[in-house]
């Protein structure tokens, strides 16, 4: 049986890598668990997709897309498919990809320059995607077509419910009067089901160009990555609630390290340039831990949303696990024989073989 445990300081200062995958023969680019959080998805620079079973702790499969490339694997609800966008294609695709059969089954087009965002919702069968082409599209997987579509999008994210859409656009694309302002960035939501034209929220952030955006499990939190650090908002109001300040370096700041949100949206987690991990308490602001194992900036890294499992990647996926105290018996307590049986290694079942030989 799996022991439910709850995420605390002392469970999260606990972590430590119990795992590391050296097969990737380039930098990995994204991380997914499946929804039910046994299987673990890695798209990697050498054109490939690593498949881990995350209770096994072990990798099980490699699919190759050498003609397109991989880049940002998506899950989709089936932990057998994922959805994936081209790196080496002149024509920029998402491909719905079964792993059950290892074949692409569809081919979602339009963007006309490279993906940067896949975000699937979760509550049906749409995603949306965005682009160095401006767009944020809305797209649906069993109709196989374009539902919606946003210009002058940045990047986009549905909320935890899948009924609310965050898009992030630019002043100076949307507001000509104030197009030399590139730090001054606004966050719409829009009703997600069917998508509305018109937002029923809007917040300003003035941060830096916003990259990336990603809400909190419980719906609570809104992150928004920049060159300035992760900003964690309030997401229903927009109030500024906390700004995590990775280790990074000014050439290339922070917006292309991935950060997330433990599956109880208590902590916050981002990787950093030198390798480290760095995990915060939500509700203090306060720094709780920093993990060190990788050698290269950490690219990507997710929590699972079952298990009280970390994984994270540069060229090599590690898996992150608390490392408990297990409380050892009692010398009082009399050890019976049965009890040996059902719980001896082979150098004890050795060693009683031989005394009952005697």
């Amino acid at each position: 049986p799996i022991e439910k445990i709850k995420l605390t300081d002392d469970i999260i200062k606990a972590f430590k890598c119990t795992r590391v995958f050296k097969d990737c023969k380039g930098e990995v680019n994204s991380l997914d668990f499946s929804k039910d959080g046994k299987w673990l998805v890695a798209g990697s620079d050498d054109h490939s997709v690593s498949l881990f079973d995350v209770e096994a702790g072990k990798k099980t499969e490699t699919y190759y897309n050498k003609k397109y490339g991989v880049n940002l694997v998506t899950y989709t609800h089936s932990h057998k498919s994922i959805l994936c966008a081209s790196k080496l294609d002149h024509e920029p695709r998402i491909m719905y990809w079964s792993l059950h059969d290892n074949m692409i089954l569809f081919s979602f087009l339009g963007h006309t320059e490279e993906i940067t965002g896949i975000d699937m919702n979760p509550a049906n069968d749409t995603f949306v995607s965005t682009s160095k082409d401006n767009t944020a599209r809305v797209w649906n997987i069993a109709q196989k077509k374009l539902i919606a579509i946003y210009q002058c999008a940045k990047t986009a994210s549905f909320d935890n419910t899948g009924t609310v859409l965050a898009v992030v656009f630019a002043a100076a694309d949307i507001e000509p009067k104030e197009a030399k302002d590139t730090t001054k960035y606004y966050i719409n939501l829009y009703e997600a089901s069917p998508c509305k034209d018109t937002p029923f929220s809007t917040f300003m952030l003035e941060e830096g160009e916003i990259k990336r955006l990603k809400f909190s499990n419980n719906g609570q939190f809104l992150m928004c990555s920049s060159d300035t650090g992760y900003h964690i908002l309030d997401a229903y109001t927009g109030e500024k609630k906390h700004k995590f300040e990775p280790s990074i370096t000014p050439e290339s700041g922070s917006a292309n390290l991935e950060g997330g949100f433990s599956p109880d949206s208590q902590y916050f987690t981002c990787g950093a340039e030198d390798g480290s991990i760095t995990i915060w308490n939500l509700t203090t602001g306060k720094q709780v831990c920093k993990l060190e194992k990788h050698f290269n900036p950490v690219n990507c890294l997710k929590f699972s949303n079952k298990y009280a499992i970390l994984a994270s990647a540069c060229q090599n996926v590690l898996f992150w696990q608390p490392q408990l105290p297990i409380p050892s018996p009692s010398p009082q307590t009399p050890v019976s024989y049965t009890h040996l049986r059902a719980h001896e290694t082979l150098r004890y079942l050795v060693c009683r073989l031989l005394l009952e030989k005697k």
